[in-house]
């Protein structure tokens, strides 16, 4: 079959006028690595991110993904084993904590997603899905579109939520 092919190759050449060109394939030393084909050069990225994000409004400050450091309630840090993550994007907030209960049966959990836009005076939020525990492990949903204002602030390394004149949540960034 290959040696039909090869003088149907070259009779047709001789018919032409030209001569037969051979295609070999590229040395092993000029053939891209496969690591290297895939990797995209470096103004091709930049070309890449330039083209995405044409159309998006440039990045908020307070866009980005935090975990709880510490939580404070009347001027005092609570000492509780508390969890929590905070993420931020252009237009939502997205809230989990959790924390021990009174008992081994009933954690403490809070969860919230809420739309935000910033105000002269803070953060005003739109309510989307907003729930937590109580002691005994009831779950209390909250109003669907109630809205909060909220004062967020940024701090080093994170961001601070005010939860009332002396109480607040301290994130750090993650992402």
């Amino acid at each position: 079959m290959r040696t039909t092919a090869s003088l149907l190759l070259l009779t047709a050449a001789f018919f032409v006028g030209q001569e037969p060109q051979r295609q070999d394939p590229k040395p092993a030393e000029q053939q891209p690595k496969a690591e290297e084909a895939a990797e995209p050069k470096a103004d091709e990225s930049k070309q890449g991110e330039s083209k995405a994000a044409a159309g998006r409004p440039p990045r908020h400050r307070f866009e980005g993904v935090y975990r709880l450091r510490e939580r404070v309630v009347d001027g005092v840090s609570v000492l509780r084993d508390n969890r929590g993550y905070l993420a931020i994007t252009q237009r939502h907030l997205l809230l989990s904590l959790a924390a021990p209960g009174p008992d081994d049966d009933h954690p403490l959990v809070h969860a919230s997603v809420r739309e935000w836009q910033e105000t002269r005076d803070g953060v005003r939020t739109v309510m989307k899905l907003d729930y937590n525990s109580d002691s005994e492990g009831g779950i209390e949903l909250q109003p669907y579109d109630t809205v909060e204002d909220r004062r967020l602030e940024l701090r080093q390394g994170g961001i601070r939520v005010w939860q009332g004149t002396r109480s607040w949540l301290d994130f750090e960034r993650v992402e």
